[in-house]
């Protein structure tokens, strides 16, 4: 999964990179094949301009989920990086 979650990081980065944005807060949504969603997010002082930074950020929020034990059948994740975007 974490090979997933850098996957869509990069992605999120090259997006980001792409169109001169930056932002503060990076929210992780996880959706499960239940129809459950689980939306965790962080918010930083500064704007995030770092692919490791997304990354790390990235793992601790699904490890924040504490869904260490639930299957993931079927799940999407989705990034925002908002606030303060320029």
């Amino acid at each position: 999964m974490n090979a997933e979650l850098d996957r869509i990081a990069q992605t999120v980065y090259n997006r980001l990179q792409q169109h001169g944005l930056k932002g503060r807060t990076i929210t992780l949504k996880i959706k499960y094949s239940d129809f459950k969603q689980i939306t965790r997010n962080q918010s930083f002082p500064y704007q995030v301009t770092e692919i490791s930074i997304i990354k790390s950020t990235a793992k601790v929020l699904l490890a924040s989920t504490g869904q260490k034990t639930k299957k993931y059948v079927c799940w999407a994740f989705q990034f925002l990086i908002s606030g303060n975007i320029t």
